[in-house]
């Protein structure tokens, strides 16, 4: 759109070729290029703020191989950083996994049963000393508490209910 153009020429990331006499900003084909390099470095989890940074020490670089181990150095970190992400994300899938699995035994209750009927299910995992409890193990950390305040709700948030 011409709001992204404006905003990204105020950034320094684009630059018109020319203006007209009425004042319209003119872009030649590399423009095109340079708006698409500019998106797919977004998609790929780039901030303007970094491309700008980027571009800029491209830009101060004294020679062509310096500016090639800049690029290289500049999609070695970004491919750093996302390996990491990869890491978070299959480690949270697990404990994903895991809380559901642990809460497989546990029916989908109806709202309107017995307060005894639906703390049975897993009070008995959570409350059982046997850390041999199959069950006890594979309760990821992150489901604990939230089970636990689910099955033994705080006094005072039952009074303001």
């Amino acid at each position: 759109t011409t709001r992204t153009l404006r905003f990204y020429e105020q950034l320094g990331l684009l630059i018109p070729q020319e203006r007209s006499k009425s004042g319209y900003r003119l872009y030649g084909e590399e423009a095109l290029v340079q708006v698409q390099w500019i998106e797919q470095l977004q998609d790929m989890g780039f901030s303007l703020g970094d491309i700008k940074a980027f571009l800029e020490g491209l830009d101060q670089a004294q020679n062509r191989p310096t500016k090639m181990n800049q690029i290289r150095s500049f999609y070695e970190e970004r491919l750093r950083e996302t390996q990491k992400k990869i890491q978070n994300l299959l480690a949270l899938e697990r404990q994903l996994e895991y809380s559901l699995l642990a809460l497989d035994p546990c029916p989908r209750c109806d709202t309107q049963a017995e307060e005894h009927q639906c703390r049975s299910c897993i009070a008995k995992t959570l409350d059982s000393q046997d850390t041999n409890e199959p069950l006890k193990q594979l309760m990821p950390k992150i489901l604990e508490p939230l089970v636990h305040r689910a099955l033994h709700p705080n006094p005072q948030s039952e009074q303001t209910s």
